[in-house]
């Protein structure tokens, strides 16, 4: 298992959403969900029934891009992953940690054990780990 990057995961609003906390945001508005078949979205899932947030679901989308500008245009609330280099999803509407400690997606690439491309996976695991998403 090698480690490409660590992504805070945030509850994204539109600005003039009332509410400071994420649990606050998260109750204000329809819930527009991160694909539950997805790590994150399973994660996401988890941590809202652990601590004992219910969400009005809307709707369930598999894009991050499509789930903030749905948010910038006041149809709902989300959790998503942030990439330092890809704040700009989250630019234009109203966001705050998730979670106290906040919590994070962890982005690993899995590999067989002795696999015959080995050194292959090894350099693209440093290619990602230094021009990725982290």
């Amino acid at each position: 298992m090698h480690h490409i990057a660590r992504e805070p995961l945030v509850v994204i609003a539109p600005p003039q959403l009332a509410g400071d906390t994420d649990e606050e945001l998260l109750k204000a508005a329809p819930f527009i969900q991160f694909n539950k078949r997805t790590w994150a979205g399973q994660q996401i899932h988890q941590h809202l029934a652990d601590r004992q947030i219910h969400v009005e679901l809307g709707m369930e989308i598999d894009s991050l891009e499509a789930i903030a500008r749905m948010v910038r245009h006041g149809l709902g609330v989300s959790v998503i992953p942030v990439a330092a280099r890809a704040a700009q999803i989250a630019s234009g509407v109203k966001w705050v940690p998730f979670g106290d400690p906040p919590v994070y997606r962890n982005l690993v690439l899995l590999q067989r054990a002795h696999h015959p491309k080995a050194e292959l996976v090894r350099a693209l695991c440093q290619i990602l780990t230094r021009y990725g998403p982290t």
